[in-house]
């Protein structure tokens, strides 16, 4: 047999032997594992055994190391509590841009509402909340509609969050966005009524 074919049927085997016995392990780990472990040296009696030797020796070193890692303690930084008068000053400052609007939602940062539930500043009834939930829910249509209209491979998406949309049914990853939504809409709301005064 050609020494081509017999490389070509070996890097095949060793490709199976890498997915079958380890689908953890990708090629750069190999490459290293070969590289930088100590295995008895193989010449050209390279086999599936060496292999499973270098490639398993590798995986007790990273297990290890996982391990030594998993049991450092995280470092924690302390966050200085904001005060009242800090978080009145950005929400008037956020108050104050022009460029704060629906269409630059995204802009707002969403703990802008729970400062402005927090303080008091901000007491919607149960009507202007349900009313701003269906703002959101509505938003998120004509967001992935959009996005549909210039990404054809996101359409799929657009198509189950409008079925979703008009079963009144979200999955939790979609309640999720449309929280966030809501509560920037809900600052958006307040920050339309402050102007107003």
């Amino acid at each position: 047999m050609p020494e081509a074919e017999i490389a070509d049927i070996l890097i095949e085997q060793l490709m199976l032997k890498l997915e079958e016995s380890f689908p953890t392990v990708n090629p750069l780990e190999v490459e290293y594992a070969f590289r930088n472990t100590n295995v008895k040296d193989y010449g050209k009696n390279f086999n599936l055994f060496i292999f499973d030797e270098v490639i398993e020796s590798y995986l007790k070193i990273r297990n290890e190391q996982s391990r030594v890692e998993e049991t450092k303690a995280p470092i924690m930084l302390e966050q200085p509590e904001e005060t009242k008068e800090e978080k009145l000053s950005f929400i008037e400052e956020y108050c104050k841009r022009e460029d704060i609007n629906l269409k630059n939602l995204y802009l707002i940062p969403a703990f802008l509402y729970d400062d402005i539930r927090e303080l008091g500043l901000y007491k919607p009834t149960k009507e202007q909340r349900n009313r701003i939930y269906e703002d959101a829910k509505r938003f998120k249509l004509q967001e992935y509609e959009e996005r549909a209209k210039n990404d054809i491979s996101f359409n799929r998406y657009y198509q189950k969050y409008k079925h979703n949309f008009e079963k009144g049914f979200f999955e939790e990853s979609e309640w999720n966005q449309i929280d966030h939504i809501f509560m920037k809409l809900s600052f958006l709301d307040y920050k339309n009524n402050v102007a107003k005064r």
